[in-house]
C-alpha cells in the first residue's frame, strides 16, 4: 500500500512538471510570435516558477510583467518581481516592491516571510526576522513554512522551549514536516551547541515518537559527543520509521567506522549508495573502509568512482595519493595530481596538502606553478579567485608564493584594478612595510574604492598605522 502510495505522488510530481514545461513552451511561442494568448492565473504560476527554477531572468521577467498586466489585483506576481529582484541581488529594488505591495494590497504571510528573508540576507537592523516572521503567523497560525521559519529562527537565538512550541504546532499540522529537520542539525552543529541540541531533539521524540526526523537529529546529537553506540540505536528508529533515509544508513555507518567496525559500517555506506547512487561522499566513505580493510584495489575503486562524479573531491585525491604513495608510486602521484588539476579546478588547502608530500624544493616550487596554472585555466572569475588566494596565502603564512604568482599574472585584465592591493596585504603581512606603502598608494590611486576590500584580506591590515596614514591622506 505505501509502494503504491509513494508511486503515485511520484507520477502526480512528473506529471506537475511535464505541465510546466508544456504551459512554458507555449509561453515562449506566445513572446516569439508576437501574439497574445490566455493562460489562467494558476497556470501563469507555473510559468514563473518553472522559469525561476531554470533560471532564465530575461523569460522570467516577460512572465512576471505578463501575469501582473492579466491580474493586477494579485500581489502573489508582485511578490515574484520582488524575488526576482533578490535573485539578481538588487535588493534595494526587492524591499521597495515589497513596501509597495504592503502599502496596496492587504497583508498575507508569504510577503512577510519574504521580507524576513531579506533582511537575513542583507543583515539589515531595519526590522527583526522574527518579528517579521510574527506578523506572519498572526496571519495565518496554521501556514507550515511560518512555523518552520519562526522554530528556525528561535533556535538560532538559543529560545529552545519557544522553537519547540512551534515545531508541535507543525508537526500536529504536518508530521511530513519532520524531513526538513536536518536544517537544525547543521546550526546545531555549526555553533556547537550540542546541549540545545540534546534537549531539542530528545523533547520531540517524547512528544512524537514516530517522528523519523527527531530521532534522526538525537542520533546526529549523540555523534557529536563521540556516544556512538547511542546514536546507532537511534539512527535505527530512524530507519524503523522509514528504511529508506539515506542519511540515517550514512551516518550510522559513521558511528560503526568510528568504533572501528568496518565491516558493518559497509553495509551501511552500501545501502546508502543503493538509496542515492551518486553520492561521492558515501563512495568515498566506502573507499575509507576498504583502505583500512587493507583492500587496496577496492579502495581505489571506490575513490576513483568519487571522482568521476565530484572531480574536484579532496577526500578522494587524498586518499588516491595515499595509495601510490604507499606503493611507492611517485611518478604515479604526479601524474595524477596534474590531472585532476587539469580536469577540475582544485582548491589550495588540496595544493599545499599534496606538496607538504615532496621534499625537494625546487620540484615543490615547479609542480607549484605548474598547479596553480591549470586551477587558473579553469576560473571565469579571475578577481574573486585571486583575492580568495592573497587571503589564503596571509593566512597560511605562504606570502612569498602569493607575491610571485600575482607578479606572473599582474598583466591580467580580471585583477589590474586589485592587483596592487593585494600585493600590498602580502607584503604588509611579512612586516614589508616599504612596499606595502608602495602598492597600497598605487591601488588606492588607481581604485580608491577597492580599499575596503584590502582591509578585509588579513585581520593584521587594519593594526598596522601607516595604512591608516596612508588612508587619511589620499582621501
Amino acid at each position: 500500500m505505501h509502494f503504491c502510495l509513494v508511486k503515485v505522488n511520484e507520477e502526480m510530481e512528473d506529471l506537475e512538471n511535464r505541465n510546466s514545461i508544456f504551459l512554458a513552451e507555449r509561453f515562449k511561442e506566445m513572446i516569439s510570435s508576437g501574439k497574445s494568448l490566455y493562460f489562467d492565473s494558476d497556470e501563469m504560476e507555473q510559468i514563473v516558477e518553472y522559469f525561476f527554477y531554470i533560471i532564465e531572468i530575461e523569460l522570467l521577467e516577460k512572465a512576471i510583467e505578463y501575469a501582473i498586466s492579466l491580474f493586477p489585483y494579485l500581489p502573489v506576481f508582485r511578490l515574484y518581481k520582488a524575488q526576482k529582484y533578490i535573485l539578481q541581488l538588487e535588493f534595494e529594488s526587492a524591499k521597495k516592491e515589497m513596501d509597495d505591495i504592503e502599502a496596496h494590497f492587504p497583508p498575507f504571510p508569504d510577503l512577510f516571510i519574504e521580507k524576513a528573508f531579506l533582511v537575513e540576507m542583507t543583515g539589515s537592523d531595519e526590522d527583526d526576522v522574527v518579528h517579521l516572521l510574527e506578523k506572519a503567523y498572526e496571519l495565518d497560525k496554521k501556514n507550515t513554512d511560518v512555523l518552520f521559519y519562526l522554530a528556525y529562527e528561535n533556535v538560532k537565538r538559543s529560545e529552545i522551549e519557544t522553537a519547540l512550541i512551534y515545531v508541535f504546532q507543525l508537526l500536529e499540522i504536518d508530521e511530513s514536516y519532520n524531513e526538513q529537520f536536518f536544517a537544525f542539525s547543521h546550526f546545531f552543529e555549526e555553533e556547537e551547541n550540542y546541549k540545545d541540541a540534546f534537549f531539542f531533539y530528545q523533547t520531540i521524540t517524547e512528544r512524537f515518537p514516530l517522528i523519523k526526523g527527531g530521532w534522526f537529529g538525537l542520533g546526529i546529537t549523540y555523534s557529536w559527543l563521540n556516544q556512538h553506540e547511542e546514536a546507532i540505536k537511534n539512527f535505527e528508529l530512524a530507519i524503523s520509521l522509514d528504511e529508506n533515509m539515506p542519511a540515517a544508513h550514512f551516518n550510522m555507518g559513521n558511528s560503526y567506522f568510528e568504533l572501528q567496525k568496518y565491516e558493518k559500517a559497509l553495509d551501511e555506506y552500501f545501502t546508502t549508495l543503493n538509496l542515492d547512487g551518486m553520492d561521492f561522499n558515501t563512495m568515498t566513505a566506502i573507499a575509507d573502509c576498504y583502505f583500512l580493510l587493507a583492500q587496496y584495489d577496492e579502495a581505489m575503486e571506490y575513490y576513483r568512482m568519487a571522482l568521476d562524479v565530484c572531480p574536484n573531491h579532496n577526500d578522494a585525491i587524498m586518499g588516491i595519493i595515499t595509495i601510490l604513495n604507499q606503493q611507492g608510486k611517485d611518478y604515479e602521484i604526479r601524474a595524477f595530481m596534474e590531472k585532476a588539476f587539469e580536469a577540475a579546478p582544485q582548491n589550495f588547502e588540496l595544493l599545499f596538502n599534496y606538496l607538504d608530500t615532496i621534499e625537494d624544493a625546487q620540484e615543490k616550487q615547479e609542480l607549484l606553478y605548474t598547479l596553480f596554472d591549470s586551477t587558473l585555466k579553469h576560473i571565469e572569475n579571475k578577481n574573486d579567485f585571486f583575492e580568495f588566494f592573497t587571503r589564503y596565502c596571509c593566512e597560511n603564512q605562504m606570502v612569498e608564493f602569493g607575491i610571485s604568482i600575482i607578479i606572473k599574472n599582474i598583466d591580467l585584465e580580471d585583477i589590474a584594478k586589485m592587483a596592487d592591493y593585494y600585493l600590498a596585504a602580502l607584503y604588509y603581512t611579512s612586516n614589508n612595510y616599504e612596499k606595502g606603502n608602495f602598492h597600497l598608494t598605487n591601488g588606492m590611486m588607481v581604485n580608491f574604492e577597492g580599499i575596503s576590500i584590502f582591509l578585509t584580506l588579513s585581520a593584521v591590515l587594519k593594526e598596522i598605522p601607516h595604512i591608516t596614514e596612508i588612508i587619511d591622506h589620499i582621501s
